[in-house]
């Protein structure tokens, strides 16, 4: 290292200036001044049990105090303590709880200071594996001091503790349950390193309005301990010095109250398997879930597209209930969450049974419940309808049915019931429409020629929404709703002319390589794709001064039938084409 003390020595004995004395000084501290001075936590991959992470103090040159606030997942290691430090003087080391943090300090004897760059200590840690943990410094309370007692300015970098490769797998399952039922959910463990397990320790967090914790069934394992707490599963086993087998075991299941919905079912930091010494097995987790068996039935929240005002607009949402047949119905209840940014209940509308009973006094969620004990049938048509005022400023406003939403027969026997979410939304749909991408020929609407676009749900086809270009071409829609739809469009406009025996020709020498709206076009008979006989109908039809015969079964136009999702304003151009015009060169004429 440079002896920057020893060069101002030889300056000054050798009678340099004091000008240039003065400018050494000032190129020795900003040299300083860029000296980095990090403090920093070693990023470590190991197994559990007993480990160490380094920290390391570079760059320091006078070093009086330290204090360190190291955050870090608690569930996961317990803090043992520090060793190997490198600095003399007095070290302490804690964990406090009350902020979830390890305190470390230093000082230095009195009257001294230190440097260091390198090495400043070990952290220890009982490590339970399964999840990886950040270690990060609380840079709001960490300082360094100097023999000055003023703060040294340092950059803090974080560390990690990552698990070595798993020798084991504790793994639940995927389901699909019927909302309102009791469920098994199998808790399974695989691999060589489950070959001798003394106890484990399985922390397990679930929604407690989507599941209610309702016991263990026990299999491989027997004296299982399960309790439940604000949402988190805590099941230990210890086999008392005695271990089992359960590299290919299945110890339990896990049984819920099912009350519909997804439902995540997760391990989360604090899982712990052992084997008979006591030691920790490295572990990886893989969680589980259930969602709601289809049923035929099903009930629907509607999507609504509203217009919006100056004043709040009234929009009413049917639920509307389906496929029920002949099942008689003895108990509904619906639990429905709505945007109360952008929405207001005012009340319902029942459309089939009386005597519901409805709650809205928590914001955004409004409960409807019915029941009777001589039971009812439901017809495919809306069941109750929702009313709302939408707000001024409009936007996507989700309806959605929420866990504890269920149908019950006569018997008191949960009914498979499919929920359907809606919406209340006030979104755009626009674009142009051109012949073939040709924005100078548009396919639009002028004199007596019209031309009309459609929104079609992609479910069915049908027609959602309606609107016609103008001279340009350009169509919107306005106050469409969330939801799958696909463009179509129709025309008014004469295209006996837009084909001729070019087109022929096109379609009898290279009409088998159209792809696209080109391929529609020229397939006039709709008879197995493009061949001869579709240029002989166009030569025929051409030479009877562009009269379509008879065999000329395509319509007149075909258009892109482009999807779209609506979820929020969305602006989609899309083409179409005469039939017979298989080089495309017509131009449209409103």
């Amino acid at each position: 290292m440079f002896d920057w003390k020893l060069f101002i020595k030889q300056l000054k004995t050798h009678n340099m200036t004091k000008k240039i004395l003065q400018l050494v000084v000032v190129l020795l501290i900003a040299a300083q001044g860029v000296m980095a001075q990090t403090s920093q936590i070693y990023d470590v991959t190991v197994a559990p049990g007993d480990i160490s992470v380094q920290v390391d103090m570079l760059g320091y040159s006078d070093v009086g105090a330290i204090t360190f606030y190291i955050g870090f997942d608690s569930d996961l290691m317990d803090f043992t303590g520090i060793d190997d430090t490198q600095l003399a003087g007095s070290w302490v080391a804690n964990y406090n709880a009350l902020n979830d943090r390890i305190i470390v300090t230093y000082t230095a004897a009195a009257g001294t200071t230190n440097p260091i760059n390198g090495k400043a200590f070990d952290l220890d840690f009982s490590y339970k594996g399964g999840f990886g943990t950040a270690l990060t410094f609380d840079t709001t309370y960490c300082e360094i001091t100097g023999g000055d007692l003023q703060l040294v300015t340092s950059t803090y970098v974080d560390g990690s503790v990552t698990q070595s490769t798993a020798v084991g797998t504790v793994s639940m399952s995927a389901l699909t349950e019927t909302p309102g039922t009791t469920i098994d959910m199998p808790v399974n463990m695989t691999g060589s390193g489950f070959a001798s397990v003394g106890s484990l320790t399985y922390m397990i967090s679930f929604d407690e309005f989507q599941m209610t914790f309702a016991g263990i069934v026990e299999d491989d394992l027997t004296g299982v301990v399960a309790s439940a707490n604000n949402g988190v599963l805590e099941i230990t086993w210890t086999g008392n010095g005695t271990a089992v087998d359960l590299s290919a075991g299945h110890p339990f299941d896990i049984q819920f109250e099912y009350n519909g919905g997804s439902a995540d079912i997760t391990f989360i930091a604090g899982c712990e398997v052992n084997d008979n010494s006591a030691g920790a097995i490295a572990v990886d987790y893989t969680n589980g879930s259930v969602t709601a068996a289809a049923g035929t039935a099903s009930f629907t929240i509607s999507d609504i597209g509203s217009a919006t005002d100056t004043v709040p607009v009234e929009v009413n949402v049917p639920i509307v209930a389906a496929d029920f047949g002949s099942t008689v119905v003895g108990a509904i209840t619906m639990v429905i969450s709505y945007n109360s940014t952008l929405l207001e209940y005012t009340g319902y509308t029942a459309q089939q049974l009386s005597g519901w009973v409805v709650n809205s006094s928590t914001a955004g969620q409004v409960t409807l419940e019915w029941s009777s004990a001589t039971g009812s049938t439901l017809t495919s048509d809306n069941l109750v309808t929702l009313n709302f005022m939408y707000d001024t400023v409009g936007g996507n406003a989700t309806i959605e049915f929420e866990p504890g939403t269920f149908v019950k027969d006569i018997n008191s026997d949960i009914v498979p019931v499919s929920f359907y979410n809606g919406s209340v939304a006030s979104n755009t749909v626009s674009g142009q429409l051109t012949y073939m991408g040709y924005v100078t020929r548009p396919i639009g609407t002028s004199g007596s020629s019209t031309t009309t676009v459609y929104l079609k749900y992609q479910s069915d086809s049908t027609i959602a929404y309606t609107t016609t270009t103008d001279a340009s071409g350009n169509y919107v829609f306005e106050n469409v709703s969330q939801g799958d739809f696909f463009l179509d469009a129709s025309t008014t406009i004469d295209a006996t002319l837009a084909y001729d025996m070019t087109d022929a020709f096109i379609i009898y020498g290279t009409g088998a390589s159209l792809t696209g709206l080109k391929q529609l076009a020229a397939d006039v008979n709709e008879i197995g794709g493009v061949d001869m006989t579709d240029a002989f109908i166009v030569y025929g039809s051409w030479q009877a001064g562009n009269v379509k015969v008879s065999s000329w079964t395509a319509p007149d136009w075909f258009f892109d039938n482009i999807a779209i999702t609506v979820a929020a304003d969305v602006s989609q151009d899309f083409s179409g084409i005469a039939s017979g015009d298989a080089n495309a060169d017509f131009v449209p004429i409103p």
